[in-house]
């Protein structure tokens, strides 16, 4: 599973998606320059890829309430 998380520095909502991601033992990637995050189309941060589909905020946050360790 690749997991990329796409927020900005000082963003409180992309830390505690983060914190989320470690406190779950998930291994992730972190794009926080704006240019590959306009690059990449996204409509706003925090938003996580999980093999390649989008979840913005609120489906990342229900995605990690469901995530069961491989």
């Amino acid at each position: 599973m690749k997991v990329i998380l796409y927020g900005v520095d000082g963003c409180h909502r992309c830390a505690f998606l983060s914190e989320m991601l470690k406190k779950r033992g998930i291994e992730y990637t972190k794009i926080s320059d704006v240019d590959q995050i306009v690059a990449r189309n996204l409509d706003s941060v925090p938003a996580i890829e999980v093999d390649g589909e989008i979840l913005y905020e609120t489906a990342a946050l229900a995605w990690l309430a469901k995530y069961k360790k491989e």
